[in-house]
């Protein structure tokens, strides 16, 4: 009696100040979080969960936020059964409006449960995944993580197809698995859902590449696989005010070249540009530039932009982009823009040789760029541009061996079992209309037949992963688009058209708030 008394007093204080209420007690209530907004739920142990992004999938709430019990606060991500449920608070706001300025609507109480027609289904708690620095569920950056099974631990490898935003930005990207280990005769490999958005999943294979025992595999961005046996540092290096960078990009050491922010302008076309210099002596006609880099978040910064523009109209947008040529095609043009292009001085003008996608922000990647050494100097010049402050570089190199591309072989797939039980397999093993959709904290964990290694011979494991993804976009009240209050709502998605083909008009307000947003980090950090 006494729990049960507690458990009501907790609802009471719960829904104090309620105005308008309206029960929620069929599961179809649930099943639109865009319409119904940010949630409470109160479970039956008097835990309250705070939920900004959520799904129902049968008779669970996949869902992130936060939970409290007691006095004691925490962020949760995971998964709550609807049997669990005592209460809900729907805040009616509507997905792209503001979190917790609208009027309390709902409620859910337990004894509806079984309107719902729950399977019953349980989920595996909630596993300790690896929340990379400025990334995981609620942090920034999208796209499934990959991780191998190195011997010990599932080991962050890789970010799978992280521009696809919609189905008709679909595409496969591949990805060198360095810290993969055989296990009881077979290599283990996970995709994990582990930020706010929705993942499709449409088809998962693996290839093995072997070169010589004393070369290192890398891809270059048509995922062709290169053996790169010794990698020369620039001799000089620098930005495009004539700053010495060199120190920052000669090796791998997480050491970062970043441009400053307060550079991107008119003036400058809001462009980074890197200028090196490498040592040519045998005057080799070809080589192989290799660069380690690691994007920024600032693609983060300009689809929050958009989309708070946007507000209701989001859903219509993401049909246009599915639906209409144009549009596709500008999105595809700023995916070019904020590539990393390489080019190469002929002695008159500089030559493009070709570019680097943005590929992830959680963790570093590599990438190669075999060119032609126009010329016949010793000495070979190399310009890097991008969309300012969209990557950081770590290391660029060049290797002048001759070589030829490495051949691949077919690795098979044993299994795909999901994180809820079910077996995948059949949805992943080719690019067709069936997709594997993940939901945070959702993965699906793969088994491949290792390739016997030859004696003398390196073997490295490539995976390739097809999809797309849907972001879940939440926001806080004091970040509106000035963009918004000038244009009615029937007219954002053409005015936004025309917008991204002006980046003069598109790209200053973006720069300038993430200007802020950088600076609001430091003092935080300096505290």
């Amino acid at each position: 009696m006494t729990g049960r008394f507690q458990l009501i007093m907790v609802v009471v204080i719960f829904v104090v100040g309620c105005t308008t209420r309206e029960s929620i007690t069929r599961r179809s209530q649930l099943a639109d979080p865009l319409e119904l907004g940010p949630i409470k739920v109160l479970t039956k142990d008097t835990t309250l969960y705070e939920l900004t992004t959520y799904r129902l999938v049968d008779s669970i709430l996949v869902c992130y936020g936060t939970l409290r019990k007691g006095s004691r606060g925490e962020r949760f991500v995971g998964t709550l059964n609807l049997t669990d449920i005592a209460y809900i608070q729907a805040q009616h706001t509507g997905f792209f409006q503001q979190i917790g300025a609208g009027l309390l609507v709902g409620a859910f109480v337990a004894t509806a449960a079984s309107s719902f027609d729950g399977s019953g289904l349980t989920v595996k708690p909630t596993e300790a995944f690896h929340y990379p620095a400025g990334g995981g569920i609620g942090g920034v950056g999208s796209c499934p993580y990959i991780y191998s099974w190195d011997g010990s631990r599932y080991a962050l490898e890789a970010e799978a197809f992280g521009t696809a935003l919609g189905k008709s930005l679909e595409y496969q990207s591949s990805h060198l698995l360095p810290s993969l280990q055989t296990m009881e005769g077979n290599v283990k490999v996970r995709i994990a859902n582990e930020r706010p958005e929705t993942h499709y999943v449409n088809y998962v294979s693996m290839n093995s590449v072997e070169c010589d025992a004393k070369a290192t595999p890398y891809l270059d961005m048509h995922n062709v696989a290169w053996p790169i046996f010794k990698l020369e540092p620039a001799v000089a290096a620098s930005d495009r005010y004539g700053y010495d960078v060199l120190s920052k990009i000669a090796g791998r050491d997480r050491d970062y070249w970043e441009s400053d922010v307060r550079t991107a302008s008119f003036d400058t076309d809001f462009e980074d540009v890197v200028d090196l210099e490498f040592r040519n002596p045998s005057g080799r006609k070809e080589g192989t530039l290799v660069i380690d880099a690691i994007n920024t978040q600032f693609s983060t910064a300009v689809f929050e932009y958009l989309f708070r523009f946007l507000g209701d109209q989001y859903l219509p947008f993401m049909y246009a982009l599915e639906n209409d040529d144009e549009l596709k095609n500008i999105f595809r043009n700023w995916l070019e823009e904020s590539s990393l292009k390489a080019y190469v001085f002929d002695g008159k003008d500089w030559q493009k040789i070709g570019s680097v996608q943005p590929e992830a922000n959680a963790t570093p990647f590599s990438r190669v760029i075999r060119f032609q050494a126009i010329g016949s100097s010793n000495t070979v010049k190399i310009r890097l541009k991008s969309l300012a402050d969209a990557w950081k570089l770590d290391a660029v190199r060049v290797d002048w061996t001759p070589v030829q591309s490495l051949t691949m072989a077919d690795v098979p797939l044993l299994s795909a079992m999901g994180s809820d039980g079910k077996d995948k397999q059949i949805l992943l093993k080719s690019a067709d209309y069936s997709y594997a959709m993940l939901l945070p904290p959702q993965y699906v964990d793969f088994v491949f037949k290792p390739r016997k290694q030859t004696s003398g011979k390196k073997l490295a494991y490539i995976l390739n992963a097809q999809g797309y993804l849907y972001e879940w976009m939440t926001r806080d009240s004091k970040h509106d688009s000035p963009m918004s209050f000038a244009v009615r709502e029937e007219m954002k998605i053409s005015y936004l058209r025309k917008l991204l083909q002006e980046r003069s008009l598109f790209l200053p307000p973006i720069y300038a708030e993430w200007q802020n947003q950088k600076s609001e980090a430091i003092m935080k950090s300096s505290k």
